[in-house]
């Protein structure tokens, strides 16, 4: 579709903010080229040497074709070693840090390339706001924090506050998903295990949540 009545800009606010500024100046170029090649290299930097990802293999699957533990998370294999996933998480945790002068950069610069996307896109641009899943695991948080020697430093909703700030100053509507998938992780897992993306509860979450966003800014004219 060449016009579409809204364009929503998807931020992980823990890697999309933080590695962004890489490639600023080819943004509007071959994007979809570029940010492939900054997630490639991005997975490459964070994740340390010497087989630390698991090899998982075809996972068993139920006579529908569904693999198992889709239907049963508790059965679900990890994706990475523990080691492998906390040295992600904690690179990441950085971006809560509301001390670091190299960070507070990494926001601006994040919030310079957000101001050409509004510039562009005008009253098209939605932002819906994706959390890190140390914001809504609450054991993982604490366990990453323990290992900081200024833990008073890091604030666990920093990004949010500050991405919803700017949006707000500029009159970009703004879809924090933190919240919901917080509540929802109290009783039941909204990732996959070690792996940092969400599973299929999440997915649904954040997907009902995105079509309500949507919907209310069409039902309202907005």
């Amino acid at each position: 579709h060449t016009n579409p009545r809204y364009v929503i800009l998807c931020v992980f606010v823990s890697n999309d903010m933080r590695t962004i500024e890489k490639f600023k100046h080819y943004l509007f170029q071959h994007w979809r080229i570029l940010v492939l090649a900054q997630r490639l290299f991005t997975f490459h930097e964070e994740v340390p040497k010497g087989g630390n990802v698991l090899k998982i293999g075809k996972p068993e699957e139920n006579e529908d074709g569904v693999p198992e533990h889709i239907l049963a998370p508790e059965k679900e294999p990890p994706t990475f070693s523990e080691e492998a996933f906390l040295s992600v998480e904690s690179r990441r945790f950085e971006m809560v840090n509301t001390r670091s002068s190299s960070i507070e950069e990494k926001y601006e610069n994040f919030f310079s390339i957000l101001g050409r996307f509004h510039q562009w896109l005008g009253d098209k641009l939605l932002v819906v706001a994706i959390p890190d899943e140390f914001q809504v695991n609450d054991a993982l948080f604490e366990q990453i924090l323990s290992a900081r020697q200024n833990p008073s430093h890091y604030r666990r909703d920093y990004p949010q506050e500050r991405l919803t700030a700017y949006c707000e100053e500029q009159g970009i509507p703004i879809l924090d998903l933190l919240p919901r998938l917080r509540e929802a992780n109290k009783t039941e897992r909204v990732y996959h295990l070690r792996d940092t993306h969400w599973n299929a509860r999440g997915n649904r979450i954040a997907g009902e949540a995105i079509s309500e966003f949507v919907l209310s800014r069409l039902k309202s004219g907005g």
